[in-house]
């Protein structure tokens, strides 16, 4: 998200190349092809790990990762949220 963010208020494309090789690393290793959702941790291989906790206990994060950036740019999630009201 700071990628991004950094992008909209500079418009300096190297924010943007940023912003996309990092959904490219999540496409690759984090998103979860065969059963969604997605890996909350990998191990230095970049395979899914459980040694912090098992299973996909947090979908919070990886949804503002997804809804952020569609949402205007404002000091927060919820302030982005409720610029969106009525529209």
């Amino acid at each position: 998200m700071a990628a991004y963010t950094l992008w909209k208020i500079t418009g300096e494309s190297e924010y943007l190349k940023d912003y996309d090789m990092w959904w490219a690393y999540i496409d690759e290793h984090v998103l979860d092809q065969q059963l969604g959702s997605w890996h909350h941790e990998l191990d230095t291989n970049n395979q899914p790990s459980e040694s912090m906790w098992p299973g996909k206990p947090d979908i919070y994060h990886s949804f503002n990762a997804c809804i952020m950036p569609l949402l205007p740019l404002k000091s927060s999630f919820i302030a982005s949220a409720l610029s969106m009201r009525g529209k």
